[in-house]
């Protein structure tokens, strides 16, 4: 079944970029994946529409000044390094709180800022039902895990995030000797219409 973009929440207009190089990919198709310690190639064997989820929970409600670990969340984006995760996220909140995304094994850049293996997020940036960022999960080098922060003057009651994409089975291979792959970068978390 093909996923068209806007499929489930509204995409903005996009030049090429992250969020159609996950829809585009076809099983055989050779990726090359950027990772914090070189490179790895790697072909699709399957690929399944992960459909728009919403997570929550009541335990998620958070008072001024503090922060907290959402792990319920963090173990379903564990992947092996068999599978490839590529998420669109949002976050809706009652007040103007942050997700903290730490990812486990990066070194280089998420949320656009050079050497921050961590990035914040909050209804603002990534709106709930029109995520602008893509997370990637893969092995030990991609493996998001979730904070909150509130930094308001008032409690959170409501925390809410949203994901959707692909989930794609993958195996290790050779380099092509055509050329002919496409390069993903698991050292950030990219932005919508930008690769």
């Amino acid at each position: 079944m093909a996923i068209e973009v806007g499929q489930g929440f509204n995409t903005p207009e996009l030049s090429l970029g992250e969020w159609e190089i996950g829809r585009d990919l076809k099983i055989d198709h050779i990726i090359r994946l950027v990772t914090s310690d070189g490179e790895e190639w790697v072909r699709i064997k399957n690929k399944e529409a992960v459909p728009w989820q919403t997570k929550t929970d009541s335990t998620w409600a958070i008072a001024t000044a503090t922060t907290r670990d959402i792990t319920s969340i963090n173990d379903y984006f564990e992947s092996s390094r068999s599978t490839l995760y590529y998420l669109g996220f949002g976050v809706y909140s009652d007040v103007e709180i942050d997700v903290i995304i730490r990812m486990t094994g990066t070194t280089g850049e998420v949320g656009g800022i050079k050497q921050n293996p961590t990035a914040k997020f909050n209804p603002t940036t990534a709106p709930y039902m029109n995520p602008r960022f893509v997370i990637k999960s893969y092995g030990k080098y991609a493996i998001p895990s979730f904070k909150l922060e509130n930094n308001t003057k008032q409690t959170a009651q409501l925390v809410k995030l949203s994901y959707m994409g692909w989930k794609f089975g993958i195996e290790p291979c050779e380099k092509p000797n055509d050329g002919r792959y496409t390069t993903i970068s698991l050292r950030h978390i990219g932005e919508v219409g930008k690769a």
